[in-house]
């Protein structure tokens, strides 16, 4: 029944993940990542305690689990088998090279790991007092596994996010170098969620990046320093790096999911307004000086702000960065589906294939008082998304 990326909270959207999660036999359907984690452990779980019950040692599941990967363990494994398998970085990069493709975007979480996998993806290491014995294997146990490849949502306590290797994306970023296309990192999910929708990381639960403090712009695994660190310890996989995407469409349907149909009526909106002294001094920030320029538009009042205000800081650490200055480029994505349709200045819609100039008005005015003209030559790209699917135009 799930049919959109925003599906609501009782359709799920999703049956399999692989080559290891084919169908109903090898695990859950999932609403998000960490419901996948989640979902894959238990489900891991529940097949050994079968298995220690029928003395069966069927599927690879040894009835001593200390012969084997515990639930969470077998989690990881398959959800980095779909990581290093989806895309053959050197036929398919090379193909797409072929093709004439420069730029890729490739969505990446907050949650990191310094720990590689190995690309078999064993997760196991051969015990050095019996080297000769091909089948005595120390497996990881659930606890290492944990803290190795797991983050524990800082506003949902009982939730982890499956980490990404930098090992990982590093290979990835080398293999871009290699056939001449820059790839842009694009943080698209953080965590608590920044929006609804099964592409939030932790729905069903509901967002509470907003409503619950955030985090700090950028700073998060400090993604920053580590891209500048590339530039030294692995200039290769620099080389492959065009740019950075600080969050992937902010509070997206903020302004349809607060109460009111056709949505939800049950639920508040996810993204709060600012306290008033706070949007009070951020506007007069935005809007200064154009009292005497009356055919600017100014930015309206209104909960956008929370958003735009963690932009700008976002855009304020890569600007200190050396990132600039080695060529890499800043890339804010944003949607029409912050705003309001109150806050939209009057305009006539003239047609659906995303002239939508109301809210590009809107944009246009933060954009303007949030980088200059050398910045936006330079680095800074605006990126906005437009859904031509949602539009009158597609059935």
């Amino acid at each position: 029944g799930a049919v959109e990326v925003a599906s609501p909270d009782d359709a799920i959207a999703a049956a399999c993940l692989p080559p290891l999660h084919l169908d109903s036999s090898t695990g859950p359907r999932w609403n998000s990542e960490t419901d996948l984690l989640s979902g894959l452990a238990q489900h891991y779980k529940e097949e050994m305690d079968k298995d220690d019950e029928t003395q069966s040692t069927l599927g690879g599941y040894p009835n001593n689990k200390k012969q084997s990967l515990g639930p969470w363990g077998k989690a990881i494994k398959t959800i980095h088998a779909f990581r290093s398998s989806y895309l053959d970085f050197e036929k398919e990069l090379g193909t797409m090279a072929s093709l004439g493709i420069k730029h890729v975007r490739v969505p990446v979480s907050w949650c990191w790991t310094d720990t590689d996998i190995d690309p078999d993806l064993h997760l196991v290491t051969k015990n050095e007092t019996d080297p000769n014995n091909d089948d005595n294997w120390i497996y990881m146990d659930d606890e290492e596994v944990l803290d190795k490849y797991t983050c524990i949502d800082p506003f949902y306590d009982d939730v982890r996010w499956p980490a990404i290797p930098r090992g990982l994306v590093q290979r990835f970023l080398r293999a871009c170098a290699d056939h001449g296309i820059g790839a842009t990192l694009d943080i698209h999910t953080y965590p608590g969620g920044t929006s609804i929708g099964t592409f939030s990381g932790v729905w069903p639960r509901y967002s509470r990046f907003w409503t619950h403090g955030d985090v700090p712009a950028l700073d998060k695994k400090n993604f920053i320093a580590y891209l500048e660190s590339l530039a030294v310890k692995d200039p290769h996989a620099f080389r492959g790096f065009r740019a950075l995407s600080p969050m992937n469409e902010p509070a997206h349907l903020a302004t349809l999911y607060n109460g009111n149909p056709p949505i939800r009526t049950d639920r508040e909106t996810f993204l709060p307004p600012l306290p008033s002294d706070k949007a009070a001094e951020y506007l007069n920030e935005l809007n200064a000086g154009l009292e005497s320029k009356p055919h600017l538009t100014k930015v309206p009042d209104g909960n956008h702000l929370r958003v735009m205000l963690w932009l700008r800081d976002a855009i304020d650490a890569f600007r200190q960065s050396s990132l600039p200055s080695m060529g890499k480029e800043l890339h804010v994505n944003v949607h029409e589906s912050l705003f309001p349709s109150e806050v939209l200045p009057k305009q006539e819609i003239k047609s659906d294939y995303g002239l939508n100039q109301a809210p590009m008005q809107l944009f246009g005015a933060w954009w303007r008082a949030s980088t200059t003209p050398k910045e936006r030559a330079k680095w800074a790209v605006l990126d906005i998304h437009h859904y031509y699917a949602w539009g009158s135009q597609c059935s």
